[in-house]
């Protein structure tokens, strides 16, 4: 095309021809004939090259739920299962695992994260057409079917419909089927469910079916095994698909093409859909309550307060006429002077209980509360017009999803699977402890002999034979026995008592066998030596003697 955007030309490239350096099959479009011709050219043909790099088209900050969740199946029973759910109040908020034992577990946030960037970005491999009728697809994004007007009144065209629809879905791993509970449809996948919530009230129901192995054009557009696959299948009869967990091969096995046998890539189908929930855009407004007028207080038209009329001020002779005279005044203040001092505090005292007692003033009260109900009536009528604004906008963006996602099976890689579809042990981990969390094990060793410890815990074991005495250390060293003589040191022998100096002042007392406390409070010695401690079999060991009077 020329930059005004005017075809020059219009070429389908065919395959490129083995002999010869960049010789491709060519045809005009409108023409049956097929040319060769030399071509230079750098055009992929790659369906990953083409296709819509970001299908979600969501923004990472958006996110506020994700839901892991599959479904039990009990015969023609379903049940739906939430396996677990993580969930933020905003975007720089940690993400919270619903169940999580905070004090021994906590979130993988490296694996967390793998999944929220594999939402943002989820690419495809390949796509694959669901069913359609007169050109437009049959299941709808909210699992419904749609009809033409013709079609929807025969019934036999309208369960030939259906068959081909659970056919279809079922070589890939789903099978829709009606929730009475809710009165509405469900699809089942084979590989579970992920449910990412946006703060604008949109969910994405991302749907995971059979995992299937295949070379690149395989993968991408289904290939000719694909393609007979899908066709017996519409021939099989209905039945629902294998039950969650099975490693059960695809139906899309892959064969050699004749040019040597090509490089097989795991790959998974995948169904996407939308829904809205108003719930996602937080609490609803809240309307104010308008205050009820409290009895005994009187209001105008407009729900104002209206004050009492204030009593007029006496005129100035009245006032001076109640004064009583100079002399009275005189005699009253001489009266009450001497109890001035006293009356004072009650005076105070009754005050500040007439204070407490005060009633609240219930006119200014429901004036504030009538101001605070007519400021509120605006903002609530705000906030009630700008949530049905979003709640039509989620509505339609809900709408627009679905007629993009309606048409199509995607394919996606099996490691992008893998790191959608966590399990709840692959979301938590053992919680790390904190430094000085230290188990008992590490506390210090017990001190002591460690023979005679582990001997005396034996049962019925004698105690060890004292220890031979070490012989002496040389002049200077230092030996743990030396140590340990520093912190106990060894029993002081017993000293000779000195004689007590002769009293100038009185001639002394014989010594009793039995001594008596002292009267008068001895002077203390400068520098006296410690009392020596009597001997074992001395009369004064066997009983203390009295404390002196005063000590």
């Amino acid at each position: 095309m020329k930059e005004s955007d005017i075809p020059v030309a219009d070429l389908i490239i065919g395959k490129k021809l083995p002999e010869g350096e960049n010789r491709y099959y060519v045809r005009h479009p409108d023409e049956k004939e097929t040319y060769i011709t030399e071509l230079e050219v750098d055009i992929s043909t790659k369906f990953g090259d083409w296709v819509e790099a970001d299908l979600l088209k969501l923004d990472r900050d958006n996110l506020t739920k994700l839901e892991a969740k599959s479904t039990k199946v009990d015969g023609r029973s379903f049940s739906e299962v939430v396996d677990a759910t993580l969930s933020r109040a905003k975007s720089s908020d940690d993400w919270a695992l619903a169940g999580l034992n905070e004090e021994t577990e906590e979130v993988n946030k490296d694996d967390v994260t793998a999944m929220v960037n594999v939402i943002d970005n989820l690419k495809l491999s390949g796509i694959r057409r669901k069913p359609e009728l007169a050109g437009k697809p049959i299941l709808q994004g909210d699992l419904g079917i749609a009809l033409p007007p013709s079609a929807a009144q025969n019934p036999q065209i309208v369960n030939q419909v259906i068959d081909m629809v659970q056919s279809s879905l079922n070589s890939k791993g789903f099978l829709v089927y009606e929730n009475r509970e809710e009165n509405d449809f469900r699809l089942y996948a084979k590989a579970g469910e992920l449910v990412a919530s946006l703060n604008d009230g949109v969910k994405f129901h991302m749907s995971f079916g059979n995992e299937f192995e295949g070379s690149d054009d395989e993968i991408e557009i289904g290939g000719t095994t694909a393609e007979a696959d899908d066709e017996n299948a519409d021939n099989d009869e209905q039945k629902p698909a294998d039950a969650p967990g099975s490693e059960d091969a695809s139906d899309d096995e892959k064969e050699d093409d004749g040019e040597g046998e090509e490089k097989k890539t795991k790959s998974r189908y995948l169904i996407v859909r939308a829904s809205f929930s108003e719930d996602l855009l937080g609490p609803a407004p809240i309307a104010p309550v308008k205050p009820e007028v409290p009895e005994g207080v009187e209001v105008d038209d407009e729900g104002n307060v209206v004050k009492p009329a204030e009593e007029p001020e006496k005129a100035d002779d009245e006032a001076a006429a109640e004064e009583p005279d100079d002399a009275e005044k005189a005699a009253d203040d001489a009266e009450k002077s001497d109890d001035a001092n006293a009356d004072s505090e009650k005076a105070d005292d009754a005050d500040a209980e007439e204070e407490k007692v005060e009633e609240p003033n219930l006119g200014d009260i429901y004036q504030r509360a009538i101001e605070k109900y007519r400021a509120d009536v605006p903002k609530y009528e705000s906030d009630v017009k700008d949530r049905e604004e979003k709640v039509e906008e989620g509505k339609k963006k809900v709408d627009e999803l679905n007629d993009r996602f309606a048409d199509w099976y995607y394919v996606i890689t099996e490691e992008d699977f893998g790191k959608l579809r966590l399990s709840r042990d692959q979301l938590v981990k053992e919680k790390e402890k904190e430094e000085g969390d230290e188990t008992d094990g590490d506390a210090a060793a017990p001190t002591g002999d460690p023979a005679a410890s582990i001997l005396n815990s034996l049962p019925g074991a004698a105690k060890p034979a004292a220890l031979a005495k070490p012989a002496a250390p040389a002049e200077g060293a230092r030996t743990p026995a030396a140590d340990a003589t520093k912190t106990a040191p060894a029993k002081p022998e017993p000293a000779k008592p000195e004689p007590a100096k002769p009293n100038t002042e009185a001639p002394a007392k014989p010594a009793s066998a039995e001594p008596k406390a002292s009267t008068e409070e001895p002077a203390p010695a400068k520098d006296s030596p410690e009392p020596a401690k009597p001997t074992e079999n001395s009369d004064a060991a066997k009983e203390k003697p009295a404390a002196p009077e005063g000590e």
